[in-house]
């Protein structure tokens, strides 16, 4: 009966994981859709004039969906209504993927229904033309069309390449895109022109568009975020760092277990999200623990005490849904720093004998925090090294495996499993995880919305 309970229970949590993907999808086709009532058909029907017809379906719908990109990929709008933003990013994703492809078919519908099909033709894709104010305002699309196609072509076929920080330079193409699809429209397009229902729902995409801007100027001028100064900032392992950030004044985050904020110093900067390590209620002092991996970080090991950066949050749901009243057994799997969204919920609940932790790093030089976390959870605590040879009671030397958690887990199939660590490792514990046969509702793993 209690497993019954609990399996209904898991899958109550997975549906409210999924619930901005339930609001904002209807939300997304309800905005597209008047496009089929106020575009009017052409009175007669031939390929050039059902071309047309499609050109500006296409036209208008790749706009609206270019607006819903720019707004779910802006924190400062969507902080608003969701308090996880991965699950909202995961649909500007998909619409970055699949809604592009109308407003790239735009073009090609409007040169063939305007001209004869032919190699000469093609160019008023791809060639300006500034000589008149017809032609200029076709420029104005074809900025736009270039901007989405690079970062179209760079998502699907390049990502991985790229890396992340190429990838996010050339996404700021997208900044571009938006307005000068918009300027593309007047004086332009006959729908908009021939009817007063087109003129309003441009005006309404335009509108919204300015009001996400002014949000998003906000977040670049930190209107939204709360100012910290750094009250200690050491190096704890070869490669990890801790920062203490207190509030500068009495209003500050309150940061639930297992939830990240947005760490940025300065105006012209970017951010970056770092799970919460530990939140004090009494002083609203937050510690975050990083490591040394990049351009980011290797700027935020820079700052010294006394500094102030601005945070944005909290964010996310990862752990959220663990029940306090310890009847569900918890399985645990950090990797190197992943342990980090764990740790107040290990140390605040350490009396609960629910929680099993395997935390799985190179060397013991290497390990974050195990000597605290092993003072609060004992025997709970099993700390795996890949390099160095276990030194006492609960370590082991190599990697996580099957064997190894059936070794120490004592109802596999009834524990819920949370993984945090870098990609490969969140990857290979799944794969574990699922030759163990563990239900995938039984498997949380933390995102963040970059």
């Amino acid at each position: 009966m209690f497993s019954y309970i609990s399996g209904m229970s898991l899958y109550l949590d997975n549906m409210n994981k999924n619930i901005a993907p339930r609001i904002l999808w209807p939300l997304i086709i309800a905005s597209c859709a008047p496009l089929l009532f106020i575009i009017k058909l052409p009175p007669k029907m031939t390929s050039s004039s059902i071309a047309l017809y499609l050109a500006s379906l296409t036209g208008y719908a790749g706009l609206m969906l270019l607006l819903w990109m720019y707004v779910l990929g802006a924190k400062s709008v969507t902080r608003l209504f969701f308090k996880d933003l991965a699950p909202v990013l995961g649909v500007h994703k998909d619409l970055g993927k699949y809604g592009s492809i109308a407003f790239l078919l735009h073009p090609v519908f409007a040169v063939y229904g305007f001209f004869t099909p032919s190699l000469k033709s093609l160019t008023y894709i791809f060639l300006p033309n500034t000589s008149s104010l017809i032609y200029r305002h076709i420029a104005l699309g074809q900025i736009a069309f270039y901007c989405i196609a690079v970062i179209w072509v760079t998502s699907i076929f390049f990502r991985k390449r790229l890396g992340f920080r190429a990838w996010k330079y050339i996404h700021y193409f997208a900044y571009f895109s938006l307005p000068f699809a918009i300027l593309h429209v007047p004086d332009l397009g006959p729908q908009f022109m021939a009817s007063r229902m087109v003129k309003l729902y441009f005006l309404a995409i335009a509108g919204s568009f300015v009001v996400a801007s002014l949000f998003r100027l906000s977040g670049w001028l930190n209107l939204d975020r709360k100012r910290y100064i750094i009250v200690n900032h050491s190096k704890i392992t070869d490669h990890d760092f801790m920062i203490v950030l207190q509030p500068t004044t009495d209003e500050w985050l309150a940061p639930e277990a297992g939830q990240y904020v947005y760490v940025k110093q300065g105006i012209i900067s970017e951010d970056h999200p770092f799970s919460v390590t530990y939140y004090d209620e009494e002083s609203g002092e937050l510690t975050i623990i990083y490591r040394y991996t990049g351009t980011f970080t290797r700027y935020l090991t820079g700052l010294a005490q006394g500094e102030e950066v601005s945070i944005m949050g909290p964010f996310g749901a990862f752990t959220q849904d663990i029940p306090e009243d310890g009847q569900q057994p918890v399985v645990y799997l950090a990797g190197g720093v992943g342990v980090t969204p764990f740790v107040q919920r290990l140390i605040d609940n350490r009396r609960d004998q629910s929680q099993l932790l395997f935390m799985a790093n190179r060397t013991h030089s290497t390990a974050p925090l195990v000597r605290t976390l092993k003072k609060a959870l004992g025997d709970r605590l099993v700390a795996i090294y890949s390099r160095d040879m276990p030194a006492g009671a609960g370590e082991e030397s190599g990697r996580i495996s099957e064997a190894l958690l059936r070794k120490y887990i004592a109802a596999p199939r009834s524990s819920v499993y949370y993984i945090c660590g870098s990609e490969p490792f969140v990857e290979e514990c799944k794969r574990i995880l699922g030759r163990m046969n563990i239900a995938p509702e039984r498997i949380r793993q933390e995102e963040f919305s970059w």
